[in-house]
């Protein structure tokens, strides 16, 4: 559900020049992340290994619900961050867009202008 967005927000952020390479840093980045996090569920989940079926079970439960819930709690706010960073990029963009429409229209009225002479 974030990705689209996510990869929306690096496409209008970026020369399209380097839209691609972007977003493929991005998709590095979320995969070397998720590798981490991997690895070290894992090694947490091995640390806590009883042999006992059920009490593992549980505790593999435990150990998800607290690696989801702190990978949220650190994207959470991230988030919150980039989307405030990119409206005020969309902002700039914005007016830069309306300056050079201005540009273009005062190029055009001059040239209205001397054709009427």
């Amino acid at each position: 559900m974030w990705y689209g967005p996510s990869h929306a927000q690096i496409n209008n952020m970026f020369p399209s020049e380097y839209q691609g390479f972007a977003v493929a840093v991005f998709n590095l980045m979320g995969a070397i992340a998720g590798t981490i996090a991997t690895l070290t569920l894992g090694a947490i989940k091995g640390a806590y290994d009883t042999g006992d079926k059920v009490y593992d079970a549980k505790v593999n439960g435990y150990i998800l619900t607290g690696g989801v819930m702190f990978s949220y709690l650190i994207c959470g706010p991230l988030f919150i961050i980039s989307g405030n960073i990119y409206a005020k990029q969309l902002e700039k963009n914005k007016e830069k867009l309306k300056a050079r429409a201005a540009r273009h229209a005062l190029e055009a009225s001059k040239q209205n202008q001397k054709v009427t002479e």
